[in-house]
């Protein structure tokens, strides 16, 4: 470990924070800033510390919270005045991937003097396919690009050196090209349906246009009423910020991978209890607590995962298992294992899949039909040809829309933040929270072991047969037993949030208690306190028709 090239750090630049914030990546970074400043002070003698973090970010909903967590004792938060300008546009396109990539290629059209498009899609498999389809609309002497984390590294780089050299270009990507990779200027962005959160999309419209002088163009192509709602609640929070939600609780698991790194570190691989607590817990929100590093070092020992002899702890076999491979240093979760499609011709492998469909003889990826020439196992040879349609199969995992969506596209509806619409649709009553699927698991499920039927949507909590004027006090009961029952534990937890990679380390107890983590209770109270007003929605009107869409997310 060269941790004696740390020896003369001096500044840590942490740039798009709000990015890492809330996220696995973030209590990685957490957990890493206090490691190098118990390693600093080791071997400075008592001297100062002389380290200075800094943090960078357009737009993050609590800079004092954000600044707590991560920076010095003695941060100060600075706050520059301007951004860039927006020029968006949506578009509705019904009708399958190739009809919907023609109205975008149409609608590119509406802006001038574009020569480089970069299309945003949520999953792998429409990158596969949607790539072939613009390749074959209104911009088909252009040149076209597929980009997503299952390619090989070799083709991700290939198309990121052609797409930055072509004059005239589209790349269709997945979230891969959000961050952190230089693909030259972009006149255009497209996004072919609402990410799943307002930092995405401030990411994502954020790649494009640099060159334009401090404007930014966003095509936005909803699929239906209800991505376009969402689409024009996005658009509107660009200029205001990300508004306050939950706050994600510390990680575990991240706690799991940065105990087997810091003993990977540490001479003779072995620390106490004493010195853990130390180095890990927390006291800013989101807290660590020296009882939660204690219980995730002795649920490890409980797992295999560390040996414990008089209170002296160190990596068990499975934990040198994991150390000793790539895993302790990723902050995605490993995919069940699959087969690697390798080009026949060049023998480079093109992409890491979990099967094929019945492909007939062929596979398109990233846009490219290819034939399958032969089977070995676990690697399949292919050669770019052919006109085949199937994309491959993927190990597919998706979250909800979190709450900054949903608060967003009601605020751009014109609900305060301090009303609350509902509709009466026959026996049910429609409550748009707008706090995402967490928040409203929480309080179905406390309204549910309270008897009163209740289920969970991304911006509703749908309550059968309760009359709207009742529901300021099932609020009121709902969160008064959120404070004494955590319902989590009866929670799918890990199908809302990012709960992270190495969740399944944990022992079945410890799952349980992680789980009980991203129960914040605070925020739930402050949302019901702040509600004033309950605003009843005619379900046969404009509006309730919108509203009616959105709550069957």
């Amino acid at each position: 470990f060269g941790r004696e090239r740390l020896k003369n750090l001096r500044v840590i630049a942490v740039d798009e924070i709000h990015l890492l914030d809330g996220s696995p990546r973030g209590d990685q970074l957490r957990a890493l800033l206090g490691r190098v400043r118990v390693y600093l002070r080791s071997i400075r003698d008592g001297q100062p510390l002389g380290l200075q973090v800094v943090a960078l970010s357009a737009t993050v909903p609590d800079p004092e919270r954000t600044a707590d967590a991560y920076l010095n004792s003695d941060r100060k938060v600075i706050s520059v005045a301007g951004q860039r300008n927006l020029e968006a546009r949506t578009v509705v396109a019904v009708g399958d991937d190739a009809q919907r990539a023609q109205a975008a290629a149409i609608a590119v059209g509406q802006f001038e003097d574009v020569h480089k498009v970069l299309v945003f899609v949520n999953s792998r498999k429409q990158v596969d396919a949607i790539s072939q389809y613009f390749a074959s609309a209104g911009l088909s002497d252009w040149p076209v690009h597929g980009h997503h984390g299952n390619l090989s590294k070799q083709k991700r780089e290939h198309t990121e050196e052609r797409f930055k050299a072509e004059r005239r270009a589209i790349c269709v990507a997945t979230m891969t090209l959000e961050i952190g990779i230089d693909i030259g200027d972009v006149d255009l962005v497209i996004c072919m349906d609402p990410p799943f959160s307002l930092s995405s999309f401030l990411q994502r419209i954020g790649r494009g246009c640099r060159r334009l002088q401090g404007k930014t163009r966003v095509l936005c192509v909803a699929r239906d009423r209800a991505g376009e709602l969402i689409f024009q609640g996005l658009i509107r929070q660009t200029g205001l910020g990300i508004p306050a939600g939950p706050t994600a609780p510390f990680r575990r698991s991240v706690l799991v991978q940065q105990i087997l790194a810091y003993l990977r570190q540490v001479n003779g691989n072995r620390r106490t209890l004493n010195q853990f607590a130390q180095v890990f817990s927390h006291q800013s929100a989101p807290i660590v607590t020296t009882d939660m590093v204690v219980a995730t070092v002795t649920d490890m020992v409980g797992t295999g995962l560390l040996d414990e002899k008089h209170t002296i702890c160190q990596p068990g076999s499975d934990g040198w298992d994991f150390i000793e491979s790539s895993r302790i240093y990723a902050n995605i979760a490993p995919e069940p294992s699959g087969v690697t499609l390798v080009d026949a011709e060049s023998g480079e492998p093109l992409a890491k899949v979990t099967g094929l469909r019945d492909h007939d003889g062929g596979v398109r990826i990233a846009g490219k039909s290819y034939e399958v020439m032969a089977d070995s196992g676990s690697t399949l040879r292919v050669r770019e040809g052919g006109q085949y349609e199937a994309a491959p199969r993927y190990f597919a995992r998706s979250l909800p829309y979190a709450s900054d969506v949903g608060i967003a596209t009601g605020a751009a509806l014109g609900f305060a933040s301090s009303q609350l619409a509902v509709i009466e649709s026959g026996s049910e009553l429609i409550v748009m929270t707008w706090q995402g699927r967490l928040v409203n698991s929480c309080l179905a499920a406390a309204m549910t072991s309270a008897g009163v039927k209740a289920r969970a949507a991304s911006f509703a909590v749908i309550i059968q047969g309760v009359p709207a004027f009742r529901l300021r006090t099932i609020l009121s009961e709902a969160a008064a037993a959120l404070a004494t029952q955590n319902p989590l534990t009866r929670v799918t937890v890990e199908s809302i949030v990012d709960i992270g990679p190495y969740f399944r380390l944990l022992s079945t107890d410890a799952q349980a208690i992680a789980r009980c983590d991203w129960l914040d209770i605070q925020h739930i109270n402050k949302w019901i306190d702040d509600v004033e007003d309950v605003v009843t929605v005619d379900p046969n009107s404009d509006l309730g028709a919108d509203v009616v869409a959105l709550a069957r997310l």
